[in-house]
C-alpha cells in the first residue's frame, strides 16, 4: 500500500519572515520584496520560460499566496521518529554558507 506525505516544518512562516531569519543567521542584509503575479509572470516571460511553465508557477504562486500552503502537518515525525526542526535552526546549521 502506498501512502502519501505532505511534509512540513513545525512552523508556517512567510517569506518576510524566512528573509529576517536568514538575515538574522548570516548577518547580512536580506529583504523579501513581494512582487504581484503579473510582475512575476512578465518576468519569467522576459527571460524565455514556456507559458506552460508560467502558468503552472502563477497558480502555485497563487495557493501560497492565498496561505493554502500554510498547514502544518505531523507526517515528518512519522517517517523519522522525531519531530522536524524549525527553520531558525536548520538555517543556523548552514549560516556559514551564506556568509
Amino acid at each position: 500500500m502506498q501512502r502519501e506525505f505532505d511534509l512540513t516544518g513545525p512552523e508556517a512562516l512567510d517569506h518576510t519572515e524566512v528573509a529576517k531569519v536568514i538575515a538574522d543567521v548570516s548577518g547580512r542584509p536580506v529583504v523579501y520584496h513581494a512582487v504581484t503575479e503579473e510582475q512575476m509572470t512578465a518576468g519569467l516571460r522576459a527571460h524565455g520560460m514556456p507559458d506552460s511553465a508560467i502558468s503552472y508557477l502563477a497558480t502555485l504562486y497563487g495557493v501560497v499566496r492565498a496561505g493554502y500552503a500554510a498547514g502544518i502537518t505531523s507526517d515528518v515525525e512519522t517517517i523519522i521518529g522525531r519531530n522536524p526542526i524549525d527553520f531558525k535552526t536548520f538555517a543556523e546549521s548552514v549560516a556559514t554558507e551564506w556568509k
